[in-house]
């Protein structure tokens, strides 16, 4: 469905909540430059249907992420050309999704309260978004 402008809403609810803190995921293309980097084609984008708020709020690394495999997990068995290295509970697994990014941005906000336990949601999104570089091309 078509903003009024004619840019496709893509961010609903829950995402669409302005007190939500939506997590796009990024495409670094494998590469240690952020010059290439890119918001994957599978993460959603705003603006949100009622109130046209840019979405998602930030985005993290969400593609070709290496993460810990969970032995005889659903993907593990299905998908075992996603198995990078390792077994048991040492084995690796690549992933790509907002999942996957959305754990980036879980674990910076816990090192934020961590540091300053004190701190609201609201303060801690402030800071991961002010922290972050701006994407003009996305």
């Amino acid at each position: 469905m078509p903003t009024p402008c004619g840019v496709p809403v893509q961010i609903t609810s829950p995402g669409n909540s302005p007190y939500s803190f939506t997590v796009g995921a990024l495409d670094a293309h494998e590469t240690p430059q952020r010059s290439d980097d890119t918001v994957a084609s599978y993460s959603s984008r705003g603006p949100t249907l009622f109130d046209h708020v840019l979405k998602p709020d930030v985005v993290a690394p969400g593609s070709h992420v290496v993460s810990a495999e969970a032995e005889g997990s659903y993907l593990a068995t299905t998908h075992p050309e996603l198995h990078v290295t390792g077994t048991g509970s040492n084995a690796y697994i690549k992933l790509s999704g907002t999942s996957m990014a959305t754990a980036v941005v879980s674990g910076a906000a816990a090192l934020l309260l961590a540091e300053g336990p004190e701190q609201k949601p609201a303060g801690v999104k402030a800071v991961l978004q002010a922290t972050s570089p701006f994407m003009p091309a996305a």
